[in-house]
């Protein structure tokens, strides 16, 4: 591998990301990462990935939406976990041996399990917006911490046109993830009966940019818990980085 240290962010739409300066920040005043790059690549097809794998210096990326699922077939190999979960959010160019392998990864269940941590007690029941790559990683952390939940998705048996309010009376916790309210589209947010929210509801939101969405918005005018998903970006990037490093030391 070169001895120059590329990392990218891929997405389809990027301008909403803060990866790469959360990494720029990481790398600055550190001789170790004195080499070291992160960029983010959009793409409008996922194939594009067999060009950019083939960058000299390329260490890893981080993936987002809509290719954390679609990612899978590119990669030599994939962590047990992430398989388990069907999505990857990083992959690594790893050695093993004498051989070099792209593995695929998944940081953020572990992220999100861990900032769900405060509400544990308080949920017993979830509702989760969407079926991507990133819904997957939650329904996988609810599914282990015992939590009952129903997922709510356009194509799906249950969506948000069929929507009945006792889904979300029943919920103690709603996560969005979908890319509904992301920035630049701040006034869009899931279609829900946000009238039937009270104070003992917790709406998180995977979306950061912009800090508060509608989604939270709306929560919050029913006295609702909110929380973003930063806290859970940077777990997530943290968590990419020590397997961007442990690979580049080997």
């Amino acid at each position: 591998m070169s001895s120059r240290k590329e990392l990218f962010l891929l997405g389809r739409k990027l301008t909403h990301s803060f990866s790469k300066q959360f990494f720029e920040d990481q790398f600055k005043d550190n001789p170790f990462y004195n080499n070291w790059t992160y960029n983010l690549y959009e793409m409008g097809e996922i194939d594009q990935f067999n060009r950019l794998k083939l960058n000299p210096g390329f260490l890893g990326c981080n993936v987002t939406i809509p290719y954390k699922t679609a990612i899978i077939d590119f990669l030599d190999k994939v962590d047990f976990q992430a398989k388990k979960i069907g999505a990857v959010n990083t992959v690594v160019n790893e050695r093993i041996g004498d051989v070099q392998i792209l593995k695929g990864y998944n940081t953020d269940a572990t992220a999100f399990q861990q900032t769900l941590l405060s509400f544990k007690d308080r949920v017993k029941v979830a509702m989760v917006l969407g079926n991507g790559g990133a819904s997957k990683a939650v329904q996988f952390v609810l599914q282990e911490m015992g939590i009952q939940y129903k997922v709510v998705g356009r194509s799906l048996a249950h969506n948000f046109k069929n929507f009945q309010a006792d889904w979300l009376l029943k919920a103690d916790l709603i996560v969005n993830c979908t890319p509904l309210g992301m920035h630049p589209d701040i006034e869009t947010a899931p279609d829900i009966p946000y009238k039937l929210l009270t104070k003992s509801h917790i709406l998180y939101d995977l979306v950061y940019n912009p800090k508060e969405t509608l989604f939270l918005k709306k929560g919050k005018t029913y006295g609702c818990t909110v929380k973003n998903g930063l806290e859970m970006l940077h777990l997530q990037a943290e968590m990419a980085l020590k397997l961007f490093v442990k690979a580049a030391s080997n």
